[in-house]
């Protein structure tokens, strides 16, 4: 929600759309106990996944991890 709705001004209805459901599978990255980036997975077939819905707290984007 902080990337989408709070930094990008998307309406909070708009944060999920029908692709969200109780079957949808999630990541998210975390830095120690912090969760830092989130992923939703598109199943598209038995053999593809498409990632979609990325969303990095800003502090976080294009760091390289050590």
């Amino acid at each position: 929600m902080t990337v989408f709705v709070l930094e990008r001004n998307l309406e909070l209805e708009d944060e999920f759309d029908s692709h969200d459901h109780d079957k949808t599978i999630y990541g998210v990255a975390f830095n120690g106990k912090e969760p830092v980036s989130t992923a939703r997975l598109l199943l598209l077939n038995d053999d593809v996944v498409r990632i979609t819905r990325v969303a990095t707290l800003k502090e976080y984007r294009a760091k390289t991890r050590n």
